[in-house]
């Protein structure tokens, strides 16, 4: 089984999405919040997640947090660990979402 951590990246990227929903509806940034996190904490080793972007490494792999259509969450993959890199709400541009990760990305030790 997979080490699973979050990087300070995806943190604030949880955060900050966690604030924008809020804004309308607490209960849903809520619910938000904590399937973000289960989403990742429950993801199954033996099935590797799409790959994030054909410009970022094949090891970066992307799921939707499950509830929330359009929410993803970015994925280093490594043998003995994963690490949530970003998170991203709908419509944002690739190259926005490609630049959080490489960031989550260079705060791995």
């Amino acid at each position: 089984m997979r080490t699973k951590l979050v990087t300070p990246t995806g943190e604030q990227d949880i955060r900050n999405i966690y604030s924008y929903i809020n804004r309308d509806n607490p209960s849903a940034a809520e619910r938000y919040y904590r399937s973000a996190y289960d989403t990742f904490a429950e993801l199954d080793d033996a099935v590797l997640p799409r790959r994030a972007s054909g410009d970022l490494p094949d090891y970066i792999r992307a799921v939707t947090v499950r509830g929330f259509k359009g929410y993803t969450l970015r994925i280093a993959y490594f043998s003995d660990e994963a690490y949530l890199l970003s998170a991203h709400a709908p419509g944002l541009p690739d190259e926005f979402k490609d630049a959080r990760t490489l960031l989550g990305l260079r705060s791995l030790p």
